[in-house]
């Protein structure tokens, strides 16, 4: 099994002092190096047909190009996991506290 990890925004609740609204993390799971080979195949040609060098950036991309990738890579054998936090949501004074301003929320989850 390989697992990839990222995430987005910040951890911190430091509002705003430069702390992200949101804070995301997604993994994508392959249950095996071949599955992750065959994805990387499957991502490869999409970027050769589309043109495009490195890495897919998808704030950079054309919704006809997101879209060329989700399809692209429909029918490949992995899963995602996400977890996407409105920081301003969370009211609770004990979470707050124990992710703090100095500390993350990445802690806590």
């Amino acid at each position: 099994m390989l697992v990839f990890i990222d995430e987005s925004g910040d951890a911190g609740f430091r509002g705003s002092r430069g702390s992200t609204p949101i804070f995301a993390v997604a993994m994508v799971i392959f249950g095996s190096g071949e599955d992750a080979r065959t994805t990387e195949t499957c991502i490869r040609r999409a970027q050769d047909e589309l043109g495009i060098r490195g890495e897919f950036k998808f704030n950079k991309c054309s919704n006809e190009v997101r879209d060329a990738f989700f399809k692209a890579v429909a029918g490949c054998p992995f899963s995602v996991r996400a977890v996407v936090v409105c920081k301003d949501l969370i009211y609770s004074p004990s979470t707050r506290r124990i992710c703090g301003p100095t500390k993350e929320i990445s802690t806590v989850i």
